[in-house]
């Protein structure tokens, strides 16, 4: 809750999931995925064998925390959302809308000539502010 209340006091963009009121099951199942936001993800930093076979850990002094196991990390959800459930958005949504935001800030300071004279730092901060206006569409 902390964590939402954040994000919306900062106004900070999540992705906007498909929300097509004629697909019932694809509406069902974004009402269950938007329920898990804000994701908690876990990355393991070591492999260890138990009972049950090879289990991926990150380790902490106060325990553990098991990267496949749904109950304590989201990286499985995440993963099934974004290579198999929502791929089709991810990938429409970076070719309409990242790709074409950027190409069209690129024309109008000048286009993709080498050696455009910009130094880097300019150019990444031209583009956070291309992703940040695409996220607002």
């Amino acid at each position: 809750q902390n964590v939402m209340r954040d994000i919306d006091y900062y106004k900070l963009p999540l992705y906007n999931f498909c929300w097509d009121e004629s697909d019932s099951e694809a509406l069902k199942e974004n009402r269950e995925i938007m329920d898990y936001t804000p994701f908690s993800v876990v990355t393991c930093d070591e492999v260890i064998d138990n009972e049950f076979g090879a289990v991926r850990v990150r380790r902490y002094p106060w325990g553990s925390i098991e990267v496949d196991d749904e109950s304590q990390c989201d990286f499985a959800l995440l993963r099934y959302i974004l290579l198999n459930s929502h791929i089709a958005d991810l990938i429409n949504f970076t070719e309409d809308v990242l790709y074409e935001n950027y190409r069209t800030k690129k024309l109008e300071v000048g286009g993709f000539a080498e050696g455009e004279g910009g130094d880097e730092e300019d150019d990444d901060e031209e583009d956070e502010q291309v992703l940040s206006t695409s996220k607002k569409d």
